[in-house]
């Protein structure tokens, strides 16, 4: 499997100058990881839980966009002023969308 197959297997690909963050599918990691480990067993073959913190300028298009999918945090207000929310993606992982007040997004 050549690294374009990957890419195009991949749930996402971000890239912001020389920075990649790849967010695979079960079905790449299969393909390409697990195939290549050197400790198999440190790979599981199963979609892996991962919990990704993401910074925006505003929550009300978020909330909008996610409407009818699986909430499992609530808007809240964090004890550091952040407002927060929390949801699932198809395979599981759960994204918290954060709005710091005065503290934009880079």
């Amino acid at each position: 499997m050549t690294h374009e197959d990957i890419l195009r297997k991949a749930t996402a690909v971000l890239v912001v100058e020389r920075i990649e963050i790849m967010y695979p599918t079960a079905v790449s990691v299969r393909a390409d990881l697990l195939e290549s480990a050197s400790v198999k067993e440190a790979l599981r073959a199963a979609p892996q839980q991962t919990i990704r913190y993401v910074e925006v300028g505003a929550l009300e298009p978020i909330e909008a966009g996610l409407a009818g999918e699986r909430r499992v945090m609530p808007r809240r207000t964090t004890f550091y002023g952040s407002t927060e929310l929390g949801d699932t993606d198809p395979a599981g992982n759960i994204i918290v969308f954060a709005r710091r007040p005065g503290h934009p997004p880079a």
